[in-house]
């Protein structure tokens, strides 16, 4: 992972912990990561929430979008991850803060609970 908006620039890896629900946006996954020590010092964060936006297809993005036949493109973090098509260079997204003091077992938030950190690049 690489952020790309943030004075932290190296590259580092995170674990997906699961998934978290924000209330009010269309069921969309929002992942819960936990990150690496270092990044996590710089960003004042141990976990964090992602939301995929696009994927990066050799120079080509693909965005999530709505389609007029009600048809939508999410971009899945497990299949970026787990069954992962050669074509794809990268995904990006957001890392959001949200509130320290809620219970990592539930993570059932409203949007207004969420903050922008970071937009990212996972390779």
């Amino acid at each position: 992972m690489r952020l790309e908006e943030h004075p932290y620039k190296k590259k580092f890896s995170a674990e997906i912990e699961g998934v978290a629900t924000v209330r009010s946006d269309d069921d969309e996954k929002i992942y819960l990561l936990k990150l690496d020590n270092e990044p996590s010092q710089q960003l004042c964060h141990r976990h964090v929430l992602f939301r995929p936006e696009s994927l990066v297809f050799g120079g080509h993005f693909q965005k999530k979008s709505r389609h007029s036949s009600g048809l939508v493109y999410t971009p899945s973090l497990e299949e970026f991850v787990l069954r992962r098509d050669p074509t794809h260079k990268a995904m990006l997204g957001r890392l959001y803060g949200f509130p320290q003091d809620r219970s990592l077992d539930k993570m059932i938030l409203r949007n207004e609970e969420l903050f922008v950190l970071a937009y990212c690049r996972i390779t």
